[in-house]
């Protein structure tokens, strides 16, 4: 049995978005050990500042345990940011 336990870190930028703004969305992910990292950023379309910085990292249990879950590998692979 494969579950995960997710951990969330919200992370404020100094931009404003008002409420016309048009905004761009990216969501980077990155493997750290055996964690996965979401990092997803907010930007202003008209000047390109970013606005808002999310990050959820997330750990695999495998039979109840932290543990590296091929599964999740696989399904991620195409994703990982290579930096």
């Amino acid at each position: 049995m494969i579950g995960f336990l997710q951990i969330f870190v919200a992370e404020a930028a100094a931009q404003a978005l008002l409420s016309d703004d048009s905004i761009v969305s990216r969501l980077r992910l990155e493997k750290l050990g055996i964690r996965y990292i979401f990092v997803h950023d907010l930007f202003r379309e008209a000047d390109g500042k970013l606005c808002s910085r999310g990050r959820v990292e997330l750990v695999t249990l495998v039979h109840g345990r932290l543990a590296v879950s091929e599964d999740y590998d696989r399904a991620f692979a195409p994703y990982l940011s290579k930096e």
